[in-house]
């Protein structure tokens, strides 16, 4: 992945990414910086219990985050987990959700994502970093990181980290 845009973003802007991804001399990791970009923090969170421990800041989050859906919820992801993983012989689902702090300890996002093996055990299998929910068809109707739509640059450039 070069960037990612979020929505609504201007035409100036996705011919600047584009042509950013297309140049043969600039890597996309060299894109341009906004002002704003400070160091983040990313915390794997250690299994469903440490959803409890966050949860207050959590809904503080949720309730500055249009649209407003159930499915951004901490008691949904909580309930996801609890009733809807798959840890059967062909598919086993392993917690692997993160939350981004800025420098101050302030909660900016959450990602709520899970590792699909298939096979579940066994030398050869496929692995699958998906959102809690992508695996489930039309029930889970929000599969993406949580966080305001303001901080959605910023988390996205500092999530690299998990990923780099």
């Amino acid at each position: 992945m070069c960037c990612y845009l979020s929505k609504p973003f201007s035409e100036k802007d996705l011919l600047s990414y584009i042509r950013l991804a297309l140049s043969p001399r600039r890597r996309c990791h060299d894109a341009p910086r906004t002002p704003s970009d400070v160091t983040l923090r990313v915390e794997e969170l250690n299994g469903p219990i440490a959803l409890e421990k966050i949860t207050p800041e959590w809904e503080l989050l949720d309730a500055q985050v249009p649209p407003r859906t159930p499915f951004m919820s901490p008691l949904w992801t909580k309930l996801w987990w609890r009733h809807l993983r798959q840890a059967r012989s062909m598919l086993r689902q392993e917690f692997f959700a993160h939350i981004v702090r800025d420098q101050a300890g302030r909660l900016l996002a959450i990602a709520p994502m899970v590792i699909s093996h298939r096979p579940a055990y066994g030398p050869l299998r496929l692995r699958l970093l998906q959102f809690f929910g992508a695996a489930d068809g039309s029930i889970t109707e929000h599969r993406r990181i949580i966080c305001r739509e303001d901080d959605e640059l910023q988390v996205i450039q500092g999530a690299r980290q998990l990923f780099v």
